[in-house]
């Protein structure tokens, strides 16, 4: 396309590590199109990775929902941001729960307020047993197990994990991207254990109406 307007120049901030869609720049340039690599590179990165990350392995980012002053239990996300949480359940391979949470919580872990797909479920749990009543295990169409081996989540391209401060420690080492809903209340709740201990970066912020969207990544 770019090849038939012929524009003068072309910006490019990131080349393009997808194999199949290599050669674009060394078409513009055969068209005689002036062609610039590398312009905000690093917020290209940043925006890409989770792309770059799937292309080479897993990518994991653990999901949740908290006020401001980090409580994480009970309801706290509005309609808007579940409905975002749902697009992302839609789009997954794989979600991990706690088995505390689904015990405790009995979740569906649908992904109902978009109409999507349901998203495979790994239950990371010691212990085998649960109720079956629970409704997650009700949905059709779905795969969930229950497993407290971590490298079976390298099975798996696209991994969501949703789950209190303890899930995200034990998970701290495979972590890729933690993806924040903060709601601007706060009140009593579960709050942050005191063994936890992980430094982030802050890569994108913005709004899904009066709650705030943080996109962390760890740092190494």
């Amino acid at each position: 396309m770019l090849k038939e307007l012929k524009p003068k120049r072309v910006v490019i901030a990131h080349k393009d590590i997808n194999k199949e869609a290599s050669g674009g720049i060394e078409t513009l340039k055969n068209a005689n199109i002036d062609v610039s690599l590398g312009c905000m590179q690093k917020e290209a990165y940043d925006l890409l990775y989770p792309f770059i990350k799937w292309t080479e392995s897993t990518f994991v980012f653990f999901k949740m929902a908290m006020t401001l002053n980090g409580s994480i239990d009970g309801k706290i996300s509005s309609n808007q941001t579940l409905a975002y949480t749902h697009t992302l359940r839609d789009k997954i391979d794989l979600m991990l729960i706690g088995g505390n949470t689904v015990r405790t919580d009995r979740p569906t872990l649908d992904a109902r307020y978009i109409a999507g797909r349901s998203p495979n479920i790994m239950i990371y749990s010691k212990n085998k047993i649960f109720d079956n009543n629970i409704p997650l295990f009700k949905i059709p169409n779905r795969d969930v197990f229950i497993s407290d081996d971590l490298f079976k989540l390298l099975d798996y391209k696209f991994v969501m994990v949703e789950g209190t401060y303890n899930l995200m420690n034990i998970l701290k080492q495979r972590i890729d991207f933690v993806v924040l809903l903060v709601n601007p209340k706060m009140r009593k709740g579960l709050n942050a254990v005191n063994e936890i201990d992980i430094d982030f970066e802050i890569l994108h912020e913005n709004f899904i109406g009066s709650e705030k969207v943080i996109y962390l990544r760890k740092k190494e």
